[in-house]
């Protein structure tokens, strides 16, 4: 077989092997997909903005509760903390994954809590006015009686009118948004309050 013929056959082989890796790959996104799917009746309706209670039972008996911008736009929840220290921190936040971070959380009401977690991921957000990089950790969230432990990340909302941002890791296959609804100012915990929701909660 000639030089030609035997590298053609090569590149074809190879071709043949990447096109049958991507429909494998493919096959099981789409099976993840499937999997999360509920029926439209489970499905939660949450208006622009909604109460959501941060759970931390270690420090507190009491949900912090705030009320939330829903951001279908937004990959990650966000949340405002105006002050944080990391145990032997280094200045290159890459360097401080898997370090523990203590922060002060804050709602509009004036309630405030120091917690401590894991930072889990270090994550670049581009914002309308430029890129940041902001820490991200595990939080567990409850919203109209369902409990989620996601990943939040940490960043200064002094300025803006919601100390929460949920986003779609939290919402992903249980909610649907209704832009139309109405603000939720007065009610702090739809369908009950905390304890009885987390009863609830999947």
């Amino acid at each position: 077989m000639s030089d030609f013929k035997r590298q053609t056959a090569v590149v074809f082989a190879l071709g043949a092997s990447i096109i049958a890796a991507a429909i494998f790959v493919l096959s099981l996104d789409l099976d993840d997909v499937q999997s999360t799917k509920v029926s439209a009746e489970d499905l939660r309706v949450l208006g622009p903005t909604v109460n959501v209670a941060l759970l931390d039972f270690e420090v507190t008996e009491d949900p912090m509760l705030f009320n939330s911008r829903v951001d279908t736009g937004a990959k990650t929840c966000s949340l405002h903390a105006d002050s944080w220290s990391i145990e032997d921190g280094s200045e290159v936040m890459e360097e401080n994954l898997g370090k523990k971070i203590r922060f002060r959380v804050e709602n509009r009401t004036g309630e405030s809590l120091w917690l401590e977690r894991i930072i889990e991921e270090v994550a670049i957000v581009r914002t309308s006015e430029r890129e940041e990089k902001r820490y991200k950790i595990p939080m567990t969230l409850l919203c109209e009686g369902v409990e989620r432990t996601v990943l939040v990340s940490l960043n200064d909302r002094s300025a803006m009118s919601y100390a929460m941002l949920l986003g779609r890791n939290y919402l992903n296959g249980m909610f649907l948004v209704d832009v139309t609804g109405a603000d939720v100012e007065d009610e702090l915990l739809a369908g009950g309050g905390a304890q009885q929701s987390r009863k609830d909660a999947n």
